[in-house]
């Protein structure tokens, strides 16, 4: 089978670190490296769970000296890596045992250049009862198909595509898809292998999508991007821009509903 590294960014993780590097290890089909990158944490809670992690687990730990946000500290793991593979993990996630060995047995196929699967919690399904689909930039910018944790993509197109985004910090993993959706098959396996925020459902995160404002505008900057990129004519992008813009109105009435509900 192909090799694989895990990259691990975190910012002042606490217990659930510990959880997500657990899990890694947990895996059926284990990883050659794993890269921890810290995004210059500033608690002492930090510093203790990497220690205890250091001394159970073979973690490469890496430093940065200021926090620059998540896309820099995945882009350092991925310049790290040594494996055909990275997957990604986030450091309030975990993973299934048998996550990394059912991907990467569907990444044997050469044309398949990335892969992602459902988390526990989405109820969402796909047309048919399909479980496998080959995800389009059409279907990415309709619907957020990939959450980070279930990402795991040929480390040569990473190096072709540039990474992550550099200098964003909300939505730039969706620039990401759309443009690794260009290179090849992008797989979506509809099967939950993650375990979203420890338990919580998708729009119930602490971390950097609560900010619903800026996620709106990163997002409103990918289809600008995919239009930049020949991905979408003219119409599809004021059509994208409307649909990206009616789902950020709703949840905004969903929020407001609960708010009004709670007050009864």
């Amino acid at each position: 089978m192909m090799s694989y590294s895990v990259v691990i960014p975190f910012f002042n993780g606490g217990s659930e670190l510990f959880r997500a590097i657990e899990s890694v290890f947990l895996q059926t089909f284990p990883p050659r490296e794993v890269f921890l990158v810290d995004d210059g944490s500033t608690n002492s809670a930090s510093i203790e769970i990497i220690r205890v992690a250091e001394q159970q687990y073979p973690i490469n730990l890496i430093k940065l000296n200021e926090n620059k946000g998540v896309a820099e500290a995945r882009n350092t793991g991925i310049e790290k890596s040594t494996s055909d593979l990275v997957a990604f993990l986030d450091s309030d996630d975990s993973w299934l045992p048998e996550k990394m060995k059912t991907q990467v047995s569907y990444m044997t196929d050469s044309n398949i250049i990335a892969s992602g699967t459902k988390v526990f919690g989405d109820t969402r399904t796909l047309k048919g009862g399909r479980q496998l689909t080959n995800l389009s930039v059409r279907d990415l910018l309709c619907r957020h198909y990939i959450q980070t944790s279930t990402l795991v993509v040929r480390k040569s197109c990473l190096v072709e595509v540039g990474g992550f985004p550099k200098g964003r910090r909300y939505a730039e993993e969706g620039d990401l898809y759309l443009q690794l959706a260009d290179k090849g098959k992008l797989l979506f396996i509809n099967e939950p292998f993650v375990i979203y925020s420890n338990g919580k459902r998708l729009d119930q995160s602490d971390g950097l999508s609560c900010n619903k404002p800026a996620m709106f505008r990163g997002e409103l900057l990918n289809i600008l991007m995919a239009h930049k990129r020949s991905q979408i004519n003219i119409c599809e992008l004021v059509g994208y821009i409307f649909l990206t813009t009616i789902r950020f109105l709703m949840r905004y009435v969903r929020k407001i509903a609960g708010v009004l509900k709670k007050d009864r």
